[in-house]
């Protein structure tokens, strides 16, 4: 067992098993006071230190800090293997992966709270959303959602129309960091509807690559004034969700 992982009990029987059945989705906080003992327990390499001091913003700094190591700590536990020597490659549109190993993520974070999603799907995504009250979501549907999803959209009721624009909007975002493309991928070329908890959506001509690919969405309903989901190439598994609580150092 990594010893670094100490910090973090709620892991200590979790491992790649678990992933043969299961989604493994891992939440939380992104508040310093809260992490002391992860933030002391983890070593960056030099080009993470050099991307932690390009932020302007300080919150956004601990926000990339503490949710690299999380995913650090997670991976040792997965593994078995010390988390300070885990290497990570990135493609050309910037996801991160491991080489040489069946283990697959996806990471995302917004204001106080962060998730990882982790498989055996090598197309995972997610993202997580929190409901900013002065979001212009009027706009961005404009440019970004189809016809469908606009129409949807002013068809619920007022007041739930604004968590419904992130619904939206984290489906076609995990579905974009499933296909490793991101914000290149064209958001207005595929539709989704979160009218349930789990859906589906296909990626008709968007790419050569990804041409008529369905993805499987999952709906989480994590936190208050969140928004979550999480995107497959393959049929949604059970979600086993592991909400992480440092230990004192």
């Amino acid at each position: 067992m990594p010893s670094s992982n100490h910090h973090l009990k709620s892991l200590s029987m979790t491992s790649m098993r678990d992933l043969k059945e299961n989604t493994i989705l891992v939440s939380f906080s992104l508040l310093a006071e809260d992490n002391h003992s992860i933030l002391d327990s983890i070593q960056l390499t030099d080009q993470e230190c050099d991307r932690y001091e390009q932020y302007m913003i300080p919150s956004a700094a601990i926000q990339f800090l503490l949710s690299r190591s999380y995913l650090r700590l997670i991976i040792a536990q997965l593994l078995d293997c010390d988390a300070n020597t885990i290497s990570f490659e990135t493609t050309e549109k910037g996801k991160l992966y491991l080489k040489d190993q069946s283990l697959f993520f996806n990471i995302s974070h917004s204001h106080q709270r962060g998730v990882i999603a982790l498989s055996l799907d090598p197309m995972i995504g997610i993202d997580l959303e929190y409901h900013r009250i002065q979001k212009p979501y009027e706009s961005i549907a404009k440019r970004f959602f189809t016809e469908r999803e606009t129409h949807w959209l002013l068809q619920q009721p007022l007041d739930y129309q604004h968590p419904s624009f992130f619904d939206i909007w984290t489906g076609k975002e995990a579905v974009s960091k499933s296909t490793g493309l991101g914000l290149s991928i064209n958001f207005a070329s595929f539709s989704v509807l979160p009218i349930y908890d789990l859906i589906s959506t296909t990626l008709a001509n968007n790419h050569p690559l990804f041409a008529n690919c369905c993805f499987h969405l999952h709906y989480l309903s994590l936190f208050s004034n969140y928004s979550c989901c999480i995107s497959t190439a393959t049929l949604s598994k059970p979600i086993l969700h592991l909400e992480l609580h440092p230990e004192p150092a």
